[in-house]
């Protein structure tokens, strides 16, 4: 069967965007309470937004690149010229032997029927190493009209991110008590952030506070000294709660958080968005204050990959040297008959536009159905933590009640997890027995030395050489030229002949190559 040219896809999806805007606006016409978007178009018709090889079909392999000092990461064609004989591998993080690293062990953290845990932004001291966690749990309150659940902030904190204390803070009383670790009632931090200019606000926070606590339910400014005692003005709500899945949106989801981004200099809002049929999905928004912000874009949607069940639940993302990366929530029904959520990596190269390479493969695994975590993924809502040479990851994981309903009846059990991935280790270009060849786009930059993350297997070898912009070896850089490297190492400097290991720079631009044998190439970049 013949297939289109390249350039004929993406005028195809956007055709159907066509198609699928005039209908809407018929139905405007007909009803304007009826749906806007026809929902066997859906899928197919949004897909194309967060699609790099539709969206931007263009060959951009001669195209010069400036880059920086920071880590080049190979998960994405984006500084790739050509490659033969190699294979991208997607690299799961790997869960901690001792998980749950946290469980619900407190009697305000099991009201619900089950232990629960939920942590939300974690930070870690750079003078002391302590881990500091704001977290939440689901209260069960029974008043005169009815039972109402609730989510308010915790704190606890550890010397090594594993074992945890729950300090008596004596901020907030709860149940005619101030022995507890109660820091905010009646909300969950939903962004964290540090300004060490002024000290009485050193923490400001955005706080989903509930309707019992405010007129209108949303999204409330928090201010802190030391992230323990917190003033907040509950008379201006920034931003509204989601009222109902009626279109146009009335305000923003329950799974909605905002980080502070500092390549953008702006805050970041990732928000939930609900289509018709209540289909789940992403936007985002930005503001230079925390007060006003933009007018939301789409971001991340389900589509044919996905299943037809599929929604997105949330993207927890962050800077990550050169680009952005995202924890991508997807949210599933079909396979068990209740709600189950994983966890995939997203990717960005300018923070604004997403997309999902990684053939929809779990990043965080769900765990085995008789473990503690089968059902339900949600990252802390924040950047990961470096320690040493490994990022960390905290999540909460969770089995849904329905698993254990018929032996013993019992709500959500949440409890606290932990990840880890070696430094830029989320894919690797891989080459074989026969050597593989990658070659970038020609390169600006600053730096004068090559080094790379990578494993090379024993009897392997990565070897790099300099080419100029027309692609011809630049003489002393050839790959005869390279000293083969070995080993494994997340920090190798590329050196050849001669001991020369400063990258020269030809008409200002170059290309690199690399040549792998039986290894994995990771990262990397100039300095």
């Amino acid at each position: 069967m013949d297939h289109p040219p390249p350039h004929v896809i993406p005028l195809l999806g956007l055709v159907v965007l066509f198609l699928l805007a005039w209908q809407s606006a018929r139905a405007e016409d007909t009803n304007p309470s009826n749906d806007y978007i026809d929902r066997s178009l859906y899928p197919k018709g949004y897909g194309i937004l967060s699609s790099d090889h539709l969206m931007f079909p263009m060959d951009m392999s001669d195209w010069p690149v400036e880059i920086d000092s920071k880590r080049q990461l190979l998960v994405d064609d984006y500084l790739v010229a050509s490659r033969g004989g190699l294979v991208r591998e997607w690299h799961e993080a790997v869960k901690h032997p001792g998980n749950p690293v946290m469980v619900g062990d407190l009697p305000w953290e099991n009201n619900d029927g089950g232990n629960q845990i939920i942590p939300l932004e974690l930070r870690r001291d750079p003078e002391t190493g302590v881990f500091r966690m704001w977290y939440s749990v689901r209260l069960r309150y029974t008043e005169p009209g009815g039972v109402s659940v609730r989510f308010p902030t915790l704190y606890a904190e550890s010397d090594d991110g594993v074992a945890w204390r729950k300090p008596n803070l004596g901020v907030l009383e709860y149940e005619g008590s101030t022995e507890n670790n109660f820091v905010i009632h009646g909300g969950r931090i939903v962004g964290l952030f540090e300004n060490a200019a002024d000290p009485d606000k050193r923490y400001t926070a955005l706080v989903l506070l509930e309707p019992e606590y405010v007129e209108r339910e949303g999204y409330y400014l928090y201010t802190s000294p030391d992230g323990l005692h917190w003033t907040g003005d509950r008379t201006r709500c920034l931003i509204p709660s989601l009222q109902s899945y009626t279109m146009p949106q009335n305000g923003i989801g329950d799974t909605t958080i905002f980080r502070y981004d500092p390549v953008l200099g702006q805050y970041v809002c990732d928000a939930k968005f609900v289509l018709p049929g209540k289909m789940r999905c992403r936007g985002q928004c930005e503001s230079d204050d925390l007060i006003h912000w933009t007018r939301p874009h789409f971001t991340l949607y389900p589509d044919e990959h996905d299943g037809p069940d599929a929604q997105v639940y949330g993207n927890i993302s962050f800077v990550y040297e050169s680009m952005w990366l995202g924890l991508c929530r997807v949210m599933h029904t079909d396979r068990t008959g209740w709600k189950q959520v994983e966890v995939q990596l997203s990717v960005s190269r300018d923070g604004r536009h997403w997309s999902r390479p990684a053939d929809r493969r779990q990043f965080i695994a769900l765990g085995e159905p008789e473990s503690w975590e089968p059902d339900y993924t949600d990252p802390a809502h924040c950047a990961p933590i470096l320690v040493g040479d490994e990022w960390w990851f905290f999540y909460r994981g969770s089995r849904h009640p329905e698993r254990d309903k018929k032996e013993h009846p019992k709500g959500y059990e949440m409890a606290m997890g932990l990840a880890t991935v070696v430094r830029d280790r989320f894919a690797s270009l891989n080459g074989g027995d026969e050597p593989g060849v990658l070659i970038t786009r020609s390169l600006t930059f600053s730096g004068q030395a090559l080094f790379v993350n990578a494993q090379v297997a024993q009897g392997g070898g990565i070897k790099a050489a300099v080419l100029d912009v027309k692609g011809e070896p630049v003489d002393g850089y050839g790959f005869e030229d390279s000293v083969p490297l070995e080993g494994d190492t997340t920090a190798a400097r590329m050196v050849w002949s001669g001991g020369r290991s400063t990258v020269p720079q030809v008409d200002s631009h170059v290309r690199l190559a690399f040549e792998l044998t039986n290894a994995k190439l990771y990262a990397f970049w100039i300095e």
